[in-house]
């Protein structure tokens, strides 16, 4: 069942809805006002980007394409090889990886599943982009390929 406990109660599926049960007020999360504070620093970039560097392998590969290309990790997730052109050093983003869970009848949730979904975060047109391969990139996609 992948219904929210709202819907559930609206539906009379449920006769309570226990969110309705928690005092969010105590919970001391504020949203960031200042969106800087939430990016790595230049400084701090740097130097993850030279710890990864050291390690081939795929899951450092494609953190440090992210990096490079300053793309989101879903969007990354979800590149095709297809989705490159390497002659006009270009990929095109069109599509992302999310997780899904559904909420089991005993409240629990199933294991994540990754789904590729054809549109992109926010559900607007404006994320359907071409990138621009900078040299990294180029260099990390060719690396990317050796594990085919």
């Amino acid at each position: 069942m992948s219904v929210s406990h709202y819907t559930q109660y609206e539906e009379e599926i449920i006769s309570h809805n226990p969110v309705s049960d928690v005092n969010f007020k105590q919970f001391t999360y504020k949203p960031v006002e200042v969106q800087s504070d939430n990016v790595f620093s230049r400084d701090d970039t740097h130097k993850l980007l030279n710890y990864l560097r050291c390690i081939i392998e795929p899951y450092s590969l494609a953190m440090q394409l992210s990096f490079y290309l300053f793309i989101r990790v879903g969007e990354t997730k979800a590149i095709r090889w297809e989705d490159i052109d390497y002659n006009n050093r270009l990929v095109y983003l069109h599509r992302q990886a999310t997780c899904e869970r559904t909420l089991n009848d005993d409240l629990t949730f199933s294991s994540r599943k990754v789904k590729v979904v054809n549109q992109m975060k926010g559900n607007t047109s404006h994320g359907f982009r071409k990138q621009f391969l900078t040299d990294e990139a180029l260099k990390i996609l060719h690396k990317a390929k050796e594990f085919i």
